[in-house]
């Protein structure tokens, strides 16, 4: 009912609505070859004619000065100013994403672990390839047994690429890689390859991954002599990652 009405008023208010947005003018063609263009305001039918032209004067003229009176439609020009694009719908662009992760080494035969939590930026040049870097903070649950650092704490600084493997147009849940690499603050070089999910709109979404992380990480060991030294081992580390990215 409340429907019906509202779409009825609409519909009655709506010739209104177009009027207001334009004007009729008058066009009056004297016999000299002057054109006039105004809004006639009073008129002495077959003597004379007054009318008021589009900055504001007035001028009188008689009908034999008159070769024909005409109208016009005038709509208003188009405004300069650039139509409002919402960021989902913006192919191109600056783009965020928090991430948070935990790894667990492989091929090590002990139980080593961590925690991570991300933030990448950068710009998207189409939903395909996404370029940026970013920092986070990894904290190792059993730091003990596989660093040599006394430490938990390690801060990976990277550049990261991303982009879709397919469309997301259409399909509201499509495959997504990405590759990071750099340095691990207190531990090393690192690269980590990530295959995952994005879920929702093309711009804002929950990311769903697994990552492998390769991790250049220092360890202590015995030297023939008995002696304690460090040596650097590349570790490998399986992650599930969550996030979202906008």
């Amino acid at each position: 009912m409340l429907r019906n009405i509202i779409l009825k008023l609409s519909l009655l208010f709506l010739p209104v609505l177009v009027v207001a947005q334009t004007v009729n003018t008058d066009v009056v063609y004297l016999n000299n070859g002057n054109v006039v263009e105004g809004v006639i305001v009073e008129s002495v039918p077959n003597i004379s004619i007054r009318i008021r032209t589009l900055n504001g004067n007035e001028y009188d003229y008689k009908m034999i000065e008159i070769r024909k009176i005409d109208t016009k439609l005038i709509v208003p020009e188009k405004s300069q100013r650039a139509a409002y694009v919402h960021h989902a719908d913006l192919e191109k662009g600056y783009w965020f994403a928090v991430e948070g992760s935990y790894g667990q080494a492989v091929f090590r035969g002990k139980s080593e672990g961590y925690t991570q939590l991300s933030f990448t930026n950068g710009y998207r040049l189409n939903e395909y390839l996404r370029v940026g870097g970013g920092f986070g903070a990894r904290w190792y649950v059993v730091n003990n047994s596989c660093r040599h650092a006394s430490n938990d704490w390690s801060f990976p600084v990277y550049a990261s690429v991303r982009g879709n493997i397919l469309s997301q147009n259409v399909l509201h849940i499509v495959p997504y890689w990405s590759f990071d690499t750099g340095v691990a603050i207190n531990d090393g070089f690192f690269i980590s390859p990530t295959i995952g999910a994005r879920f929702a709109s093309k711009r804002s979404n929950l990311l769903l991954a697994l990552s492998y992380v390769g991790q250049d990480m220092k360890f202590d060991y015995v030297t023939a002599e008995h002696r304690i030294a460090k040596e650097t081992k590349f570790v490998n580390f399986l992650s599930f990652k969550i996030g979202f990215e906008f």
